[in-house]
């Protein structure tokens, strides 16, 4: 069951060639106090954040961008998040 209060944005990121890179975008936004869960589609060169109230986009596009990548927010919603799969896991 997912907490309350969380939020959901999403993020349009520039820059990502591979897999190692969207790990790396995934882990620099998994560090950012408030982040609850973390989607990274290289395909889409798509972020999709849940955060509760102590992260903003902000905060997420100033951690993308000092780790190489330029993002820029495309929907930042509020209330219930939707549910999003944390997996990294490598497509078969």
């Amino acid at each position: 069951m997912m907490k309350t209060g969380l939020r959901s944005t999403v993020m349009q990121i520039s820059g990502m060639r591979g897999d190692t890179c969207r790990e790396r975008v995934a882990a620099v936004l998994k560090a950012v106090a408030g982040v609850e869960t973390v989607d990274v589609t290289l395909y889409r060169a798509k972020a999709t954040i849940v955060h509760d109230s102590r992260c903003d986009a902000a905060a997420l596009s100033r951690a993308v961008r000092q780790a190489g990548y330029i993002a820029s927010v495309s929907q930042e919603g509020g209330g219930v998040a939707p549910r999003t799969n944390e997996s990294l896991r490598p497509r078969s």
